[in-house]
Formats: C-alpha cells, structure tokens, sequence
C-alpha cells in the first residue's frame, strides 16, 4: 500500500481521517498543483486549500450555468487562493477585490502566476466592494470579513458563493471567531 501524501500543518490527519478517497484525490491534485507553481500563499490559505476545499468546491464552485469564460468576481481575494481554486476549476476571466493595501503586492504576483500557467484573465481592484464591481459579473464569490452586509448584491439575481461572517462593530468574546458558515445563491 503506497503511503498517502504528506502536506503541511495539520493536513494529513484531516486528508486521511475525515476525507473520502475522491475527495482525497481532487485536493492532494489541486495542493501539488498550487505547489508547483511557487504561489506565495499565506500559512492559513495553504491550510485553507485542504480544511476549506470540500466548503469552497459545495458554496464557491459555480453552478453548470456559469460558462468557463464567464466572469468570476472574488470579494476578498487576499493572497489568490481562491483566484487559483477557480483557475484549477477551469474558470479563466477573473475580477479579484481585495482592500487590505499590505497584501496586495503578493495578489499581484500570485495572479501573474496564474495568468502564465493558466491562460487567465485577471483584472485587480484595490479599493472597498462597491456595487461597481459587480458589472458584467457571472458568479461573485464573497468572503470579505463583514462587508457582504455594505452592498445588496442579492437582488442583482447573479450566482453567489459567500463565507457569513458576523457584520462589522460586533462585539466578539476573547478566541471567538467571526466566520458565521456558508451561503449560496
């Protein structure tokens, strides 16, 4: 029997105790990959693309509707790992907002990474959501820290795939945290 695949972290207990082979399989593929291609991705996205993977392909996975070449705006982009979860899906034309000005350089690069290995178009925006961004929009992926509560983006009728966090101002206890689960639409 071949040993299973040694990751980082935490995430060989997770791979082997709590996931499925198939699910096993399609998230050691997508780490290798994002591996290989030298992403500098922080140690919670890298943690990320194995605990959040099975969340992210059940709630940011666009539906059948949403052709490969459409528009994926990401709210929240952060370092790219979601922006490279889309790539390895298959999906080519991305928007990525991020407002946090600090990590912007290294989106920057994670994206011109992934516009070489993968074909794809990918438009940067450093600036807070704004109704704006959703022009043209396909699929919107939300994981933005509160600010999913700032625009109505559910009455656009636009497929969506967001991580809830509790709204900005809220008082949280000491070690609690403010993601509240997931919600697609």
């Amino acid at each position: 029997m071949k040993a299973p695949l040694r990751l980082i972290h935490s995430a060989p207990f997770i791979i082997r105790h709590y996931m499925g082979p198939k699910s096993r399989w399609w998230i050691s593929r997508m780490y290798r990959e994002a591996r290989a291609l030298h992403l500098m991705l922080s140690d919670c996205s890298w943690d990320g693309l194995i605990v959040e993977a099975q969340d992210w392909k059940r709630y940011y996975l666009p539906p059948p509707s949403v052709p490969k070449d459409g528009l994926i705006v990401d709210i929240g982009a952060r370092d790219g790992d979601t922006a490279f979860f889309f790539c390895f899906n298959g999906y080519r034309n991305l928007r990525l907002v991020e407002y946090d000005k600090e990590i912007i350089s290294v989106l920057k690069h994670n994206a011109d990474i992934l516009e070489r290995a993968y074909g794809a178009h990918i438009e940067i925006r450093n600036k807070a959501f704004g109704p704006e961004d959703l022009i043209g929009a396909a699929f919107i992926k939300l994981d933005c820290e509160g600010c999913e509560y700032d625009v109505d983006f559910r009455s656009a009728g636009i497929p969506y795939g967001m991580e809830l966090h509790v709204p900005r101002g809220t008082p949280l206890l000491p070690g609690q945290s403010n993601a509240l689960g997931y919600e697609r639409g």
